[in-house]
């Protein structure tokens, strides 16, 4: 590869680099506030989410069961 090509990846490299560390930081911000709002929905009807929690393991369950009996068969 001539230093023209060289250089060019290099600077892409370091220009990919910084976009994936912005693009990181707004991910975890938008995951912290996420996260505040479900503690907060929680803390808020601490039922109702224990129910959703049943239901969501359930169906998870049920989805899992049916998956590993298709591949017995």
């Amino acid at each position: 590869m001539n230093k023209k090509v060289k250089a060019a990846i290099l600077a892409y490299k370091k220009k990919a680099a910084v976009m994936a560390k912005k693009e990181l930081a707004v991910a975890k911000k938008r995951f912290n506030a996420a996260h505040s709002q479900a503690s907060a929905a929680v803390k808020k009807n601490p039922e109702k989410a224990v129910l959703i929690a049943t239901a969501l393991g359930a169906a998870l369950g049920a989805a899992a069961t049916a998956v590993a009996m298709k591949k017995r068969k």
